[in-house]
């Protein structure tokens, strides 16, 4: 879905039939990310059937493949989307909703900018060069779990898998928390779903500290029905925790091994086993919510979060993109709902050095928060941000939707009660794909613009180079194609 060579022409999709039987796809098709109607095609008992986005590139980079169709309409999104094989009546025979990030990826350290360092997302199938490839064809299809980056270049189409594995690990699916949001009188119940070939002998264990502690405490995590964990030998395991005091931080992630030894954790993170973790995180908050407006909380660790604000209080660290490792509460309308592993960074050009800070929050592509993966989150000025926006909605004209709400960082509201925040925050809409796909835009090209101290993006024409223009304008959507002809077009 995102070739090394950004050449979109290269992408394919392999079909593979798990039964003993030929099936014949004429009068199929493909829907959702890309459009194909099958011809017949004939999908060998066991066998596969490659679909092509240019059955002739796909030939020459794939010498000998057969059988393969292709010449489909439309690009796989390099950020993930979802594949749907449907029969020739129209009924959705299995698809696959794909992504970057979250289960498909695993967390680890970026790189520094600016000299600071936070987390960032490995998936070596996105633009890394290799496929994405299935673990076990006998388990479902749909958890990034059961998925990794193919072991040989560009992947094995035409033949089985190169991390096919009748036996792996179990997955560890739907980790969640509850209270979203616990009081200091309230024990915490921890529940994990289990996948895994075989049922028996499945166990877990949970890891959680709070964020004082220096070390982890661990317990078994149980599926006999007396943990809050469902009926028993369901597949759900539950424990609940004590509780702890106010404003207490908790993280806590789950270890689980099957008959055969094979083991995995979850959240998955690259990182030596004595250096700290991107964990799954809750805080405990006896204050009363205001439900006057939405609320957001941002979580963090206290070491990410004393990181994070000597950062943007440094007159250097206040320009770095690094990303801390966060959970997201929001309530809205008396509704919670929690993302965890939610990426937090400082934003803004000509307002990244004021106090309170900006915040860009990015949540995990598998897990985005009302349809989007990104949101804005503005401290300076937010009443003029939504006057703004709302008369330029009025108006007719394509905006980013704004509102005013209240955030705390790990259960600090830092904004200035009087003039220019008046106690809130303005939540501004990404302009990016999920805006254009929020407008039914199509695949358009949106750019941002910023001013640097000697450039403006006024539209001045600056040649036929791209490079000029790069330095204020960046590409919010199909980056990956690095076509830059419509804007030079337009100056």
């Amino acid at each position: 879905y995102h070739p090394a060579s950004e050449d979109v022409r290269e992408e394919f999709v392999e079909l593979h039939n798990t039964g003993d039987e030929a099936v014949n796809l004429e009068g199929w098709s493909l829907r959702r990310g890309v459009r194909f109607d099958f011809p017949k095609a004939i999908v060998p008992a066991h066998g596969y059937l490659v679909i092509a986005a240019d059955a002739d590139v796909f030939a020459a980079r794939h010498p000998g493949v057969q059988p393969v169709v292709g010449g489909w309409n439309g690009v796989l999104s390099n950020r993930g989307e979802t594949v749907r094989l449907e029969d020739a009546a129209g009924k959705t025979i299995d698809s696959v909703s794909y992504a970057d990030e979250g289960e498909w990826a695993i967390r680890q350290q970026g790189l520094p900018h600016y000299k600071h360092q936070g987390w960032d997302w490995l998936a070596e199938h996105d633009g890394g060069g290799k496929s994405l490839e299935l673990v076990n064809p006998a388990l479902s299809n749909k958890h990034g779990q059961n998925w990794a980056a193919s072991t040989v270049g560009t992947g094995t189409p035409g033949a089985a898998n190169s991390v096919l594995n009748a036996d792996a690990a179990p997955m560890i699916l739907e980790v969640r928390h509850s209270p979203i949001v616990p009081r200091s009188t309230s024990r915490v119940q921890i529940t994990a779903r289990l996948i895994d070939e075989q049922k028996a002998s499945l166990t877990a264990e949970l890891f959680y500290r709070p964020d004082s502690a220096e070390a982890f405490q661990s317990a078994p995590l149980l599926d006999d029905g007396a943990h809050g964990d469902g009926l028993a030998g369901d597949g759900l395991f539950g424990l609940s925790i004590p509780a702890y005091p106010d404003g207490t931080v908790v993280e806590f992630y789950v270890r689980a091994q099957d008959a055969q030894n094979n083991s995995r954790s979850h959240p998955a993170v690259s990182v030596p086993d004595d250096a700290p973790r991107a964990n799954l995180l809750y805080q405990v908050d006896d204050s009363a919510a205001d439900d006057s407006l939405p609320f957001y909380r941002i979580i963090m660790t206290r070491a990410e979060k004393d990181y994070f604000l000597n950062m943007v209080r440094n007159p250097t660290g206040r320009f770095s993109d690094a990303r801390m490792n966060a959970a997201f509460v929001s309530r809205m309308s008396g509704r919670q709902e929690i993302r965890y592993l939610v990426d937090i960074r400082n934003r803004g050009n000509g307002s990244r050095w004021k106090s309170p800070n900006n915040y860009r929050v990015d949540f995990p592509s598998d897990t985005p928060w009302h349809g989007v993966e990104k949101i804005n989150l503005n401290a300076q000025y937010p009443h003029i941000q939504l006057l703004g926006s709302a008369l330029c909605q009025q108006a007719g004209l394509l905006v980013s939707r704004s509102r005013l709400i209240r955030v705390r960082l790990n259960g600090v509201d830092t904004a200035v009660t009087g003039y220019p925040m008046y106690g809130t925050y303005a939540h501004n809409d990404v302009v990016d794909g999920d805006f254009a796909d929020y407008h039914n835009l199509g695949p358009v090209n949106i750019y941002r613009t910023i001013r640097t101290g000697s450039m403006e993006a006024d539209f001045t024409y600056l040649g036929e180079d791209s490079e000029p223009y790069r330095q204020v304008y960046f590409k919010e959507t199909n980056a990956a194609e690095d076509d830059w002809r419509d804007l030079i077009q337009l100056c």
